[in-house]
This record gives C-alpha cells, structure tokens and sequence, in this order.
C-alpha cells in the first residue's frame, strides 16, 4: 500500500477549489476488506432488530411510557410494559423511513460530491446518535431526532463502499456480495455490546458512550484518509485501445477482445448503418490506415455526430478469417460524455418497464420485512430460543447472500427476483401459526428477505444500468420505500389496537402473488438488459 498528498481540483457551484487529498495505492483485496470491516463497525446494526429492540431498552428508551410500579425495577433485555413495545417497535419505522426517504438525496451526494464527504457526513451523524443514547433519561423527542440521524446515516455510509465494484473487472457481483456480507454482519455488532453490557453490568448510557469512542471514531478517520473525492472510474475489461485520429470526431476505441491473435474492438448496441460493406484487411488493430466512415443514425433517420468524448467499441464475432464482415454482427456502445451525470438518461432509467416493476417490488419487500421484523416479538415474543434463533440468523444471512451472489453469474437477475419472492409468500403462510415451530420457519424465511434488502437490490442495479446512475437509482428505491415506512407505522397500530394481524398476512401474499406474475411476464417479455456489466 503506498500513500502519498495530491491536490485535486473539486468544483462547488460556480467555484472550483484545489483540496488535498490522500492518494491510496492498494490491492483490491486490501480496499475490499477495509470496506468490509468498515461496515461491520459503522454499518446498520438496527437490521438486527431483535438485538436492537434489546439494547434500546436496556437504556431504558421509552421507560416513560410505563407505570411507576414497572419502573421500579433495574432495566433488563426486556421490554417494561406493552406501551414501550408498540413505542419502539414504532420508533424502528422511524429510523427505515429516514433510511430511505431521503435515500435518493444521499445517492446524488454520492454521485456529484464523491464518497468521501458522502461517507464523512454518514459517520458524523452516527456518532452523534451515539452520544444523544448515551444521554440518560434523555427525553422522547431527543430519541425521535436521534432515530433520524441513525437512519439518514445508513446510506450515507453504506452507499460509498458499494463503489468498491468499480476497481475490479471480473468482480463485481462478488465484491458487491462482499459489500452486502458486511452490511448483514453489522448486526453482529449491536449484539456483541449489548452481551457485553449484560455481561459486565456497567452503566448503560457511560458503556454506550465509551464503546461509541472506541469504534467509530477511528473509522472516522480511515473513511478521511481512504475514500477518494470522486468516485473511480469502473474499469472494463480490454487488451488494447487504440484512437481513430483520421476521423473528424474524436473516436476511441475500448474493451477490446481477441479471437484470432488479433485485436477487435467490443461493445453492446448495434450500429445500424456501416458505409463500407466489409474489410479485407486481417491486421484490423492498424487503426492508422483503416479508411472507413462510420456514421450512426437515429430512428428518424438523422445523422448524428459525436464529439469529444464520443466513445464507440466495435466487435467481431465469426471464426477465424482474415475477412471482417462488418455488417449485422457489429455492435457499438456510443456513451456520450461518460464523465458526467446525465437527467434525461436518468429519467429514462425511471421511466423504463424493467426498473419500474422492479422498484416497486423492492419496496414492497422493505415494507414487508420491517413489518415482519418489528412485529416478530409481538407473534413469537413468548419463546425466548425463537427470539434467539431470530436474532443470530439474520445477522448470518450473508450465507444465504453469498450463495445468491454466485447465482449472479449463472441465472438471469430477475430469475433470482423471482424465486426468493417466493421465500416471502411462504413466510407469510406460515406465521399464521403462532407456534414455537411456526416461529423458527418464520426466522429461517427472514433471512430471505435480508438477502434482498442488504444485497439483491445492489447487485441487481449495479448489473443493469449504468454505473454513474448506481447512487441515484438505488435511492430512488429508497426514498419510495422510506415514504412506504409511514404506512408501515400505520399497521403497527392497526395490529396494537385491532389484533388484525393475519388480514395483514393475507394482504401480503395477495401483493407478492401480483409481483410474482409481474416479475414472470417482465422476464419473459424483455428482450434485453438495459445495460450489462
């Protein structure tokens, strides 16, 4: 690892600032496992909900609610009265719905200002909700403000360490993975010092506050020496690259690939005009004297120039001839200005069928797990080993996260959509029993949903669209997921004054079975892949 200062040009609104920085030179794998215990530490502990739901009584949050004969006790693992049940189990929608509704916000943080303010911001805000848990009796609305800061650091942290993908080439679903592991592992966290706290029997809000010091604060200072200004460039796979200069628009060829010994250029999209019917040269690689027009028209038939940093990538495909027929089989990829974030592009994104039915999707599983998770304790709170069971297999559903990720590179991703869908019809069948055996099916289908949330909708996103567009697409979902987390607290309630809990069931198996069909008819339907890494 070699580090060393440079300045580097940021530019804020009309103004562009010269900022020192810390140039790192790693191996992936070193910046990989840096990231990874990163999120570990300042990750999302509260995916571990049971866990979290423990530790915040153990601080005696909402203790107010119950009578003075309940609070006459020393605070346990256990909740005091049903009134602090429903309160925190409330307070968890809280913290999802700023998780997610501004996710959008902190995704175009990331695009525009670059991981390492984005990630500097998110650990900031985590510290200081820390310090206000670290307050005792700390009133109501200070733990509400608290939730708030816990949940708009999520992504803030989270987001600049799934850039990780863009310093590799063949592994980009794997180091996602990784990513998503670490996210899931974060539960782990919360639940080595809420044992610790139990253990020792020191004081709860001086253990908060000392172990705050001791973890965050040097991951503070990594993320500050670590993470760059700007995100990397994502790096593709190529054996040479040569530049067209006989042409008027600058061209540039990329990603290229050998079939015969000789060097071809690759790409995607297919270029519907070519003016010259074929090439009879085998040595294609000597740009310099390949005289041929490349012109590319759209639909209405207009020609269209491309200028500056106009990229095309030309493939061959076909045996091993020294004649290039370069007719049907040549593709292109033209991306215009690469450099910057584009809002029609984007907007097109939003607009397509694929990520609409797919978004929508991914917020009914956000609202469906936080559901499933705040309400867990309230169907099965009766059987401490289920609670147990519950706790350690969502904080381990990185096993089934990494199997899932190796999927990546067999299965199309909506197959993948649509099969663990099926995890969360099943799981709500089975909850309609409030049965010890009931409740560890139940745990064992969470892990499914885990899965989705903390590395499906990533991998998903960073395999289809455009890598410039990740932060941006990714808190799109959660913005429409966090505004879902309001109507999640409106069930709570449902459920703490109605006990209506199975039409609630029944509700989400008839949503999931329309996804299903909808998942089913996109993946037969769709031609191709917005865009594949």
């Amino acid at each position: 690892m070699k580090i060393r200062t440079i300045r580097i040009p940021v530019r804020m609104g009309n103004y562009t600032y010269r900022l020192h920085d810390f140039k790192i030179k790693c191996r992936f794998g070193i910046r990989l496992f840096i990231y990874f215990i990163l999120l570990i530490f300042v990750g999302p502990y509260f995916g571990n909900w049971t866990t979290t739901e423990k530790y915040l009584c153990r601080i005696d949050v909402y203790a107010s609610e119950c009578s003075l004969s309940d609070r006459m006790v020393p605070a346990t693992d256990s909740f005091r009265c049903p009134a602090q049940r429903f309160m925190i189990a409330k307070l968890g929608s809280i913290i999802r719905s700023s998780v997610l509704t501004i996710g959008f916000v902190m995704g175009l943080l990331l695009d525009i200002l670059g991981p390492k303010v984005t990630f500097l911001i998110g650990i900031i805000m985590r510290i200081v909700t820390w310090l206000i848990f670290s307050v005792k009796h700390a009133s109501n609305s200070a733990i509400v403000f608290s939730s708030v800061l816990l949940g708009l650091s999520r992504n803030a942290i989270a987001y600049p360490t799934l850039t990780i993908y863009m310093y590799t080439t063949n592994f980009k679903e794997y180091a996602t993975t990784v990513m998503g592991i670490g996210i899931t592992l974060a539960g782990l966290y919360i639940m080595v010092i809420e044992r610790l706290l139990g253990f020792t029997g020191a004081d709860p809000h001086r253990f908060t506050l000392y172990s705050v010091l001791t973890t965050h604060i040097p991951c503070l200072f990594i993320g500050l020496i670590l993470f760059p200004w700007k995100s990397p460039t994502p790096k593709v796979k190529h054996k040479a690259t040569k530049s067209i200069e006989h042409i008027d628009d600058q061209i540039s060829t990329d990603d290229l690939v050998s079939t015969d010994g000789k060097n071809t250029p690759s790409s995607d999209l297919t270029l519907k005009t070519f003016s010259q019917s074929s090439v009879r040269d085998s040595k294609i690689s000597d740009f310099s004297s390949m005289d041929t027009g490349l012109s590319a028209y759209s639909k209405d038939g207009i020609d269209k120039g491309y200028k500056d940093n106009t990229m095309i990538r030309i493939e061959r495909s076909g045996s091993e001839s020294s004649d290039v027929d370069l007719d049907a089989h040549v593709q292109t990829e033209i991306s215009m200005d690469d450099s910057q974030w584009n809002l029609k592009k984007f907007v097109k994104y939003l607009k397509s069928l694929e990520y609409s039915v797919t978004c929508s999707y991914f917020v009914l599983n956000f609202l469906d797990f936080y559901f499933m998770q705040m309400m867990f304790s309230t169907m099965y709170g009766e059987y401490n080993d289920v609670m147990v069971l519950n706790e350690y297999l969502v904080s381990f559903s990185f096993i089934l996260t990494f199997f899932i990720g190796l999927l990546y590179k067999v299965f199309n991703p909506l197959t993948i959509l649509i099969f663990s869908n099926m995890f969360g019809i099943i799981s709500h069948f089975i909850a309609f029993s409030g049965t010890r055996v009931a409740g560890y099916f139940t745990a064992s289908t969470l892990i499914a949903y885990a899965s989705i949330l903390f590395t499906q909708i990533y991998i998903y996103i960073q395999s289809t669209f455009d890598s410039k567009y990740f932060g941006s697409l990714v808190g799109t979902v959660n913005t429409f997921s966090g505004i879902s987390m309001f109507f999640n607290i409106a069930l709570i309630s449902l459920v703490e004054k109605f006990s209506c809990i199975n039409y609630i069931h029944i509700a989400m198996i008839i949503a999931r079975s329309i996804f299903e069909v909808a998942l089913i008819f996109l993946n037969f339907n769709r031609k191709k892949r917005t865009k594949s890494i």
